[in-house]
């Protein structure tokens, strides 16, 4: 994040530190411009300070997968990819006073979690996707996993004209 001091003359990098990157929004107090609230990948975070120091909150339950994958189990798994923030899977329904926690989901893939998907055939089979075309088949039982990328059968260049 490029900040500036001066009125846009001069920009510094080195005022927001500690907190992911990836910003995506940020909200500037018009009553007091010390106070700040920034969305990024790693979530929401708030400032009192002009930036310098950054609060995370995270206490919110939220999140936004690319897309969705489910098995067929009683109750259904939810798969999905978050952007750098892996892939995930976790129960439709729980039986805990509380309700589905944090603690329930459970990482199955790296990276940018993309798609993931289910085997039809076998529950502990599933398909992750990840950035740059990267696909694995994990096995949900073992956690064993093998990259399956397609890659070409040779290393010509093909052009098309």
């Amino acid at each position: 994040m490029n900040v500036s001091f001066d009125g846009g003359r001069t920009f510094r990098t080195d005022v927001v530190t500690r907190i992911p990157c990836d910003y995506h929004a940020l909200w500037i107090n018009p009553a007091n411009s010390n106070h700040m609230i920034l969305g990024s990948d790693g979530g929401v975070h708030t400032s009192y300070d002009r930036g310098k120091n950054w609060e995370t909150i995270d206490n919110l339950p939220i999140g936004q997968f690319y897309e969705i994958g489910y098995d067929l189990r009683k109750p259904y798994y939810i798969y999905g990819g978050l952007q750098d923030n892996w892939s995930w899977k976790g129960p439709s329904a729980t039986r805990h006073e509380r309700g589905i926690m944090n603690a329930d989901w459970i990482r199955v893939g790296g990276g940018d979690g993309f798609y993931n998907q289910v085997d039809p055939k076998n529950q502990n089979i599933l398909y992750v996707e990840s950035q740059n075309g990267y696909l694995s088949r994990k096995n949900l039982f073992t956690d064993e996993s093998k990259s399956i990328k397609p890659e070409p059968e040779d290393d010509t260049e093909t052009y098309c004209f």
